[in-house]
Parts: structure tokens; C-alpha cells; sequence
């Protein structure tokens, strides 16, 4: 039975790399990034955006290249050169290889290879191995499907893990990674091809801010596709940026401009991916965990812009209607079910601070919330104990050298489900171990 690895000994790393690049080819995590790095080479808001979205193979690229350089890859070049999630992946990878039927084993690492080129199948691929090591740890029997397709529990079936000793039959779960775009109707790339544009055009305006400005720009329909109409888009916004003055363009797109104060950015980086950064940004746009774009000087003036459409951009909608299809597609209805739903971009602390405003009876219940009730009480879903959010993961050094990692889950249990049973309670609680 394959056995997933929940720890990461980095004094392995030297024959570990080897190995992976031996059965996995580097070509496969090389040749995609050419073109990514030719396409952003004008655009640092696109060129950072990549590197986050094809982290893995940009780290594996970075593990190639120290390889080259010093012979081969040693321990103590991980930490120090951010490698951390590619190594997790490598180590990982190779523990459920070990020991599959030659179809089995070349039919997984196609999935590997092409998640390294699909940011998209990566982040659904990393989310069951998030999944897994989770019941791993807890001290359960975790199968595969996918990696054994011969087995009489799992023959057949169409969800991503089957914990084999939770819950008397057992637990099927069913993994989706739900993207920064999920139910956008602008995608992230599209917004940071019209940041740089507008950068060009508020350079001055942005270095000579003694004060924070929040700029909303709102797209009554489809945002423009060509170059020109980015443009000609962009020369209007910087026009109301300088008269300082909230308006509607002449193709409907709403300007909102508010002042702030700057001091709240007071020693946070202008980098709208920081945490810091990002929590000023939602604050004084009201917006939250939108694409944004922040110019200016630290601790001086600093100019946020959040691009959004005027149509209804629902996450949740969205995700729920994949929640939907996996429980009714995917999950067997014949033992207990429960979807995982990873979320691109949100942070221990996002799913923290829904819990905490969930738990507080003086507050109202949160979209997240309202939503798994409304989903876990279909009546055609009564297979499905619960559904979980996952925050991305978080890494731990150890003291005796090796790595672990990590998140938060944010779990709604149905123990209404005529499949519950109370073992079903302690699988998200990290103390829970048999």
C-alpha cells in the first residue's frame, strides 16, 4: 500500500533530488517556465505572480541550478534559498512510487509532469497530499485509488482517498483546490497586465503622495481584452486619480477615490501580497483578498487600486457548485463522505478569523457558514459528513534538522448524516491520534 511521507529529513536531500530528477526528467519543470519568464519580463506585477503560481517548478529550476553549480543538492541549501515546498513535493512524490506496478507508476507521474506545466492540477495535486498526510499523522490507513486501482475496497471509484479504518466502512474524501479566479469574473492575470499599464501612467503621481489614496475601479461588463482599450482604460483612471475626484468613465467603469491614512501602512512593504499589506488593502477598499496593485513610498504616501467587475463575483457560489457536483459525481454514497476545499491565497489566519466570528453569538454567521448549513442540509447529500476549508500550508523547521508543514481547517461537521459517527468529530483537531 503506497505510504505517503509526513516528515522531510534534509540530510537525504542529495539523493532524494537525484532520484526525483532521475524518474521525473527536469525538462518536465524546465521547458514551461521559458515562456513565462519571456512573457513577464516587461511586467514585475505578472513576473511575481508566476513564480508564486508555478512555485514548485520555479523551486525545482532553483534546485537544478545549485545542483549544477555545487555538484549536487545538499540539505542546507534548502532553507536558505526558499525551497522548502519543493522539497515537501519531491520527497512526497518518491515515498508513493515506491513499490507501484510499472502502469500504476508511469500513468502518476504524468499527473506529476503535467502539474508542473498546470498550476491548476498542481494545487489539486498538492491538496491530496495535504490530505493524506493529515490522516497519515492522525495514525490512520490512508488508500489510493489512483494508485491502486486493483484493490476490492476502492475498485472503481472516483473520489481522491479512502481512509480505511475512520468510521466503520470507511471515509471517502474528495479534494477540490478552488483558485484565485474561482468565480471571478476578471482573472488575476488579465488584472496584473492592466496594473503594469496603469503603473507607467501614475509613476510620478504615486512618488509624490504625502497621504494614502484607495482607488476602487469597478467594470460595468467585460473587461477590455486589447491593449488599446487597457489603455485608453488607463489614461481615464489616472485623469480622476489627479483631480482627485470619484466619477464614472464615459464606458460606465466606476472610479471610487477615498483618502487614507498612511500611517496605517506605517514599516508594511508595498508588496499587495504581503499579509500586512494585504489587510490595509481590504480595510480601506472594502474589498477582500482581491488582486490589487500599491504604489508610493514606505512610510511616505502610498497610492492602493483594486480592479473588480461591477457583475456579481461570487467565490462561494461557485465553490459550493463544484462542493455539489463532487458529492454527487465523485463521492459513492455508499459510506460516509467528506469534501475538502482548498482555497489559493487564503492564510492560517483568514480561517482563524472566520471561526472566531462564526463562535461569537453577538456577530452575524459568515458567508462560509451560512453556505456549508445550506449545503450539508440537501437532502441528496445526506452521504456527505462534512466539508472542510483548508488555508495553505505552513512550514515548521525541527529542531533535529527535518521539516513538517501544515495549515488550517475551518470543518463543518453533519452529524445529522445517518452515516455519522462520533470518531468523525476528531479528524480536524490536531491533538486526535490513535
Amino acid at each position: 500500500m503506497p505510504t505517503i511521507v509526513t516528515d522531510v529529513y534534509l540530510s537525504d536531500m542529495p539523493s532524494l533530488f537525484q532520484r526525483f530528477v532521475d524518474i521525473v526528467e527536469d525538462r518536465h519543470w524546465q521547458r514551461g517556465l521559458k515562456p513565462l519568464l519571456d512573457e513577464s519580463r516587461r511586467n514585475s506585477f505578472l513576473r511575481n505572480y508566476y513564480r508564486r503560481e508555478h512555485s514548485v517548478a520555479f523551486q525545482l529550476a532553483d534546485c537544478s541550478a545549485l545542483a549544477k553549480r555545487y555538484g549536487s543538492l545538499h540539505g542546507d541549501m534548502v532553507h536558505q534559498n526558499g525551497l522548502t515546498e519543493a522539497v515537501r513535493f519531491i520527497v512526497q512524490v518518491l515515498s508513493l512510487v515506491e513499490g507501484l506496478p510499472a502502469r500504476v507508476r508511469d500513468s502518476f507521474l504524468g499527473r506529476v509532469r503535467n502539474a508542473l506545466r498546470k498550476p491548476g492540477e498542481m494545487r489539486g495535486l498538492q491538496l491530496e497530499l495535504t490530505a493524506a498526510t493529515h490522516f497519515t499523522r492522525l495514525g490512520y490507513s490512508v488508500r489510493w485509488p489512483e494508485l491502486e486501482p486493483a484493490h476490492p475496497l476502492i475498485q472503481g471509484a472516483t473520489f481522491d482517498l479512502l481512509i480505511e479504518d475512520l468510521g466503520g466502512t470507511g471515509l471517502e474524501v474528495e479534494c477540490k483546490a478552488a483558485s484565485h479566479d474561482k468565480g471571478r469574473s476578471i482573472h488575476r492575470t488579465s488584472a496584473l497586465r492592466f496594473y503594469e499599464i496603469l503603473r507607467k501612467e501614475l509613476v510620478s503621481t504615486s512618488d509624490a503622495l504625502r497621504t494614502g489614496l484607495a482607488v476602487i475601479v469597478s467594470v460595468p461588463m467585460q473587461f477590455p481584452a486589447s491593449s488599446d482599450a487597457q489603455r485608453d482604460l488607463a489614461k481615464h483612471v489616472r485623469r480622476q486619480i489627479v483631480e482627485g475626484v470619484s466619477g464614472v468613465l464615459p464606458d460606465g467603469t466606476s472610479v471610487r477615490i477615498s483618502e487614507f491614512d498612511v500611517t496605517m501602512m506605517r514599516d508594511v512593504d508595498l508588496n499587495p501580497e504581503s499579509p500586512a499589506a494585504r489587510a490595509v488593502i481590504d480595510a480601506v477598499t472594502g474589498t477582500h483578498n482581491l488582486g490589487a496593485m500599491l504604489l508610493g513610498r514606505r512610510n511616505v504616501g502610498a497610492l492602493a487600486i483594486v480592479l473588480q467587475s461591477a457583475q456579481d463575483d461570487s467565490l462561494m457560489g461557485a465553490v459550493f457548485e463544484t462542493a455539489n457536483a463532487a458529492a454527487r459525481d465523485q463521492l459513492s454514497g455508499k459510506r460516509a463522505g467528506l469534501i475538502l476545499i482548498g482555497f489559493q491565497g487564503v492564510e492560517a489566519d483568514d480561517l482563524r478569523t472566520l471561526a472566531y466570528q462564526d463562535a461569537d453569538p453577538s456577530q452575524p454567521p459568515t458567508a462560509a457558514r451560512l453556505a456549508a448549513s445550506r449545503f450539508l442540509a440537501g437532502a441528496n447529500r445526506r452521504h456527505v459528513v462534512g466539508i472542510g476549508f483548508l488555508s495553505e500550508g505552513e512550514r515548521t523547521w525541527l529542531e533535529d534538522g527535518g521539516m513538517t508543514s501544515g495549515g488550517v481547517s475551518y470543518h463543518f461537521s453533519n452529524e445529522t448524516s445517518p452515516l455519522w459517527v462520533p470518531e468523525f468529530a476528531e479528524i480536524f483537531r490536531g491533538g486526535a491520534t490513535r
